[in-house]
């Protein structure tokens, strides 16, 4: 991944984990110039419960960013209590401008619904409907749900969306498919409309599996997809 400058770099919020972490930081990078108005820096600390075991030793923890729209890169570090050991990971982000497009899918959140999320705080659940996981690998057991927004922007009046939810495996073979319609009565005022569907691990056997979202009308698409794996 190409380095972004340093010349706009905020340490935006630190956040204090308990039990196996002793601090995350969370660095956030403005891609375009200039910087947009409300890009500054800030220092928080928030509790943040530790995941469940799953499949993959894992800890889940959310921060919330509101960005306007815009390109961004975002810096995870994280140092451990007890060793002083850290690392840390990277990732691009894109704030689409939902408002203008005609039709436009949030990106494929994943929520593990057995066993269920750790308690704790829960920073977006006035935003999204499910505690979204970043665990890709799932026991056959699991119960696994899959959650998309739908937004038709623009002033025009809302129009049905064909929706498409399929699985394909590692030798691109659909191995699952579901066809839904979304009237213009699941749209509210803010013209979105969100779908929550149950992610069919338990009928796929062991491997790697793509799963896609696509939305159509007669003049506009989109798509996005996520990877996951079924281990036993």
């Amino acid at each position: 991944m190409a380095k972004c400058p340093d010349w706009q770099i905020a340490k935006w919020r630190w956040l204090a984990l308990s039990a196996a972490f002793a601090v995350a930081s969370l660095t956030l990078r403005a891609q375009q110039r200039p910087a947009p108005p409300e890009f500054r820096a800030g220092t928080d600390i928030v509790q943040v419960g530790i995941g469940l075991p799953g499949p993959v030793a894992h800890w889940d923890f959310a921060s919330r960013l509101n960005l306007k729209p815009g390109r961004y890169e975002v810096r995870v570090g994280l140092t451990h209590a007890a060793s002083g050991r850290s690392a840390s990971a990277y990732t691009s982000l894109t704030v689409p401008e939902v408002s203008k497009a005609p039709l436009s899918l949030s990106g494929i959140l994943l929520e593990r619904r057995s066993p269920p999320p750790a308690e704790g705080p829960r920073p977006l659940t006035d935003v999204v409907p499910v505690v979204p996981t970043t665990v890709r690998a799932f026991r056959r057991t699991d119960e696994v749900a899959e959650f998309v927004r739908v937004n038709q922007g623009g002033g025009k009046p809302i129009l049905p969306i064909t929706i498409s939810l399929s699985v394909a495996n590692a030798d691109d073979r659909q191995v699952h498919r579901r066809m839904l319609t979304l009237d213009a009565s699941r749209f509210g005022r803010d013209r979105t409309a969100d779908i929550v569907e149950e992610l069919p691990v338990s009928s796929l056997a062991p491997g790697s599996y793509l799963l896609t979202i696509e939305a159509s009308t007669t003049s506009s698409s989109s798509r996005r997809d996520v990877r996951f794996r079924v281990i036993e």
